[in-house]
């Protein structure tokens, strides 16, 4: 799809969206149906893909009394009798969030499958990556359904925060030496690592089709947008490729992809992105490593204390007194971050005089980086698999309960059609 064609469909479904249903925060188009995959449909089909839309909005039960009104036979008959607070009970309790209403035709030549994700739920993965359900996909390119073409001036931060800690997370799982098309390749994948739909209901040559159909988008947003602000940090210890190598060379798709950038794997570069990884993410990799479940007392409705005690234990060099210790390392929901560290190969430990025979914890540059980075890396690939795992069990029971048996039979039969034609 040219950016003319694709400017011109994103009007026709922004009015579409703007008649057929209540006011939306922000709405985004993404799939098959708006961005190219090669190779999945033919020119001459005639049959055109489900567009997938998602919509942004500040009060999602509000919103779903109008719709209910509005559309009522977009939702099951189960959904119209339990009402907007049942279709928020299910997203949420069930679901992770989003509550999906699938094979809708919005006019004779569009049928959509549309979730409504409320603003606050959406920030939260965008920032903390609680269910990496969102989070992923917008980790791709997508089409904004707005005037300008971009994503609301509120949700802007977190969707910049949410590429930077893609991009983190792709480092520690890259070696020192990698191209930019790998790295692209790692985060388009991210949220597809463990979804029970892939190999069965879902394209298995997905990743590799996205990264075709929009390299040019996702080489401005991950590499010139993200990756290179990363370069002129310090902090970052990364090298970065010519200007020469970097070029987006007009329209090539393959242009950029070889070039070459270089990382540092030391364990204490291996800190400073482990320090800026969501927050959840984090007390997932942190329960792994201690084969055990984060108390639901050590969380907070905006953020996990885990996370963020382990944020602050890695941005310090050396905790070698006592001042602000029983606050920032020995309180009730971090005394195990020690352990954490030390199976992970990022710190050795010494007596320093601390009052009461306590350790003081000490980064020792001399720690082996690559057996801290291959700790990290499995620990990390496990977690984000069983999240990412996690997240589409939840989703797909709430689909069967929000979309009733013959819907959801129809739209899992044609994933299948899809995931098979692929093979």
């Amino acid at each position: 799809m040219s950016n003319v064609t694709r400017f011109s469909e994103a009007q026709r479904l922004i009015s579409l969206t703007q008649q057929l249903f209540p006011s939306i925060h922000h709405a985004i188009a993404y799939g098959s149906a708006i961005r190219e995959q090669p190779g999945l449909y033919s020119k001459d089909s005639l049959k055109k893909p489900m567009v997938d839309l998602l919509f942004i909005v500040d009060d999602e039960k509000q919103w779903h009394t109008e719709n209910l009104k509005r559309n009522p036979g977009h939702y099951s008959w189960l959904m119209q009798k339990l009402g907007s607070e049942g279709v928020c009970n299910v997203s949420c309790h069930l679901g992770i969030g989003v509550h999906f209403n699938t094979l809708v035709k919005l006019d004779a030549k569009t049928t959509a499958k549309y979730g409504v994700i409320s603003r606050t739920n959406l920030e939260e993965d965008l920032r903390h990556w609680r269910h990496l359900y969102v989070a992923g996909r917008l980790h791709k390119p997508v089409t904004h359904l707005s005037d300008d073409g971009l994503i609301s001036t509120a949700l802007a931060p977190a969707q910049t925060q949410n590429l930077a800690a893609a991009i983190d997370v792709a480092r520690l799982l890259l070696p020192e030496r990698f191209s930019s098309k790998d790295l692209v390749s790692v985060v388009a994948g991210l949220s597809y690592h463990g979804d029970i739909r892939r190999g069965l209901a879902e394209d298995p040559k997905k990743v590799q089709r996205i990264v075709q159909g929009s390299w040019s988008e996702l080489y401005s947003s991950l590499i010139l947008e993200t990756l290179l602000l990363q370069a002129n940090d310090k902090a970052a210890e990364i090298q970065t490729p010519s200007d020469s190598a970097l070029s987006v060379g007009g329209e090539s798709p393959s242009a950029g992809a070889n070039a070459s950038w270089v990382q540092s794997k030391s364990a204490a570069a291996q800190r400073a992105l482990l320090a800026r990884l969501p927050l959840s993410l984090l007390s997932s990799m942190a329960s792994r490593v201690l084969e055990t479940v984060v108390p639901e007392e050590h969380m907070k409705s905006d953020c996990l204390v885990l996370g963020e005690a382990l944020q602050k234990f890695l941005s310090l060099e050396e905790y070698d007194s006592h001042q602000s210790l029983d606050k920032a390392l020995y309180s009730e929901s971090t005394v195990a971050v020690r352990r954490i560290f030390r199976k992970m190969g990022l710190l050795n430990a010494k007596n320093s005089g601390v009052p009461n025979g306590r350790t003081s914890l000490v980064f020792d540059p001399e720690i082996d980086g690559n057996v801290a980075n291959g700790a990290i890396a499995q620990v990390m690939r496990s977690v984000i698999a069983q999240k990412v795992n996690k997240a589409s069990i939840c989703q797909a029971a709430a689909g069967v309960v929000t979309a009733g048996g013959e819907k959801s039979f129809q739209y899992v039969t044609a994933k299948m059609g899809k995931a098979f034609k692929s093979k």
